[in-house]
């Protein structure tokens, strides 16, 4: 735990804790909430068929079993894009100066979309990713910030690289090898670092 301030000699003994936060994949949840409710709007006017962010979360082999579990549902198939996966596990570094709770190094993250196996590069990224990824993408970022639960480097920016895959047809997502049968596209986080912060206080307690 983390105490925080400064107990005057002349004042009552009392103290603040700081709890543990919420775990990272439900805090990348919320994320993914603030940015549904941002961006749907926008991804249904650009494909009338997309009804959800398809947000997955788990081990790779957990991850695969869902997606194919959806392509079996005559109603999930319909909801599995866009997907937002976080496969687990992921490192986390404690002990970060400037009294932040945590370090998430480099965790996997992807946002996929199907896509038309016919299409050439210039369809590839007029509709799947200008229409699609990309605006989903920035979405996200801009969630991640709202939540509090981050630190960006910049006022706008994680260290983040993304890799825009548009070639990646049926091969793995993520290194999910046999993830889906449908051809899709997708942006891949690459080299990625969240600092953890610990939030305001209503995530203290007092004693």
């Amino acid at each position: 735990m983390h105490i925080v301030g400064h107990v005057p000699k002349d004042k009552p003994r009392a103290f603040f804790v700081m709890i543990e936060p919420k775990q990272f994949v439900e805090q990348f949840a919320e994320a993914v909430k603030i940015a549904s409710d941002a961006v749907l709007p926008r991804l249904q006017q650009a494909d009338n068929m997309i009804r959800t962010i398809n947000y997955q979360f788990g081990s790779a082999a957990e991850i695969r079993e869902t997606l194919i579990q959806q392509d079996y549902s005559t109603t999930d198939k319909f909801l599995k894009y866009p997907l937002i996966a976080c496969i687990t596990p992921f490192t986390e570094q404690r002990g970060l100066p400037g009294g932040y709770h945590s370090k998430i190094i480099n965790p996997k993250i992807g946002i996929a979309y199907h896509t038309d196996k016919g299409w050439k590069a210039g369809e590839r990224y007029s509709n799947s990713f200008t229409n699609i990824i990309l605006p989903l993408y920035d979405a996200l970022i801009d969630a991640l910030l709202q939540t509090g639960y981050f630190v960006a480097i910049t006022e706008r920016d994680f260290k983040i690289k993304r890799l825009i895959r548009d070639d990646i047809g049926r091969n793995p997502f993520l290194n999910i090898d046999g993830a889906t049968s449908d051809y899709i596209d997708a942006v891949e986080f690459q080299e990625s670092e969240f600092v953890r912060d610990y939030g305001d206080c209503n995530n203290c307690k007092q004693h």
